[in-house]
Order: C-alpha cells, then structure tokens, then sequence
C-alpha cells in the first residue's frame, strides 16, 4: 500500500515518498473520471496486477472502498457475499469502478488478460499516525 498502513509496531506510512506525488496525482485524475459522485476519504491506495484474491474481509478499513479495474481482461469479477444466505452478488470488473464495504466478505475471480485494479480505501489506524508523519502525509496527498 501507499500511504496509511499498520504494522505489528503500529500505525505507520507504507512507501509514500515525493516519488509518489505523480502516481497519486494520477490516482486523483482517475477517481474524478469515475461516475461515482461521492466524497470518499481514502488514506491508502492499493494497486495489484494479475491479482485473484480469496474470500477474505479487511481489517482495520474504515468507511467504503472504491475498486478500479483497469485492463484487457474477461472475467475478473468482485464478488460481494450477501447478508442473508450463502449466495454472492457478482459485480463485472472491467474497466469500471465499484464502490462497496471491505468488511463485507468478497473475493475475485479468475479472468484472462492482462488486469490491474487499483483500490482506494481508508485505514482505521491513520489517526494513530504521530503528529509529524500525519502533517507529511496530508502534504503528499494533497499536492
């Protein structure tokens, strides 16, 4: 992850350095093109390519998550487990963002391609952040 993370010692930042400034910047770009009007404060971009992840819920998320699939790819679905039942609902990935909760259980599917999705999310642990690396990383985020 860029930004906000944990770690066994704690809150920390992930690899956000200057060098970062133009993929966030691009990042920025990217969600504002996105049909999704809402104001979602993230602290930690996630990027994957040719990932398939398991059943799993996050820990230590905050609020909803936005997921960007971006690529040449079929299949690839997020696939979201309902509340009641033991079904899912699945959602196509492609080249589309979704908005959904990281602490509703969900996993994705196998596809053929080439597949990069970019996920924006917000750590609980942020506010954990001592002072100083808090105030450099609102700076990063916000040129």
């Amino acid at each position: 992850c860029l930004g906000a993370t944990n770690s066994p010692a704690g809150a920390c930042l992930g690899t956000l350095t200057v060098a970062c400034v133009p993929i966030l910047q691009a990042i920025k770009e990217l969600v504002g093109k996105t049909q999704i009007a809402i104001d979602l404060k993230w602290t930690s971009p996630q990027v994957n390519r040719n990932l398939v992840s398991n059943w799993h819920v996050d820990a230590n998320h905050a609020g909803l998550s936005l997921s960007i699939g971006l690529g040449d790819f079929r299949g690839g679905e997020l696939f979201l487990k309902r509340r009641l039942g033991p079904s899912a609902l699945r959602v196509p990935a492609s080249n589309r963002a979704v908005l959904f909760s990281g602490l509703r259980e969900h996993a994705s599917m196998t596809f053929t391609g080439e597949r990069w999705s970019l996920i924006l999310f917000c750590h609980i642990p942020v506010g954990e952040l001592p002072a100083e690396m808090l105030e450099s990383f609102n700076a990063l985020l916000l040129m």
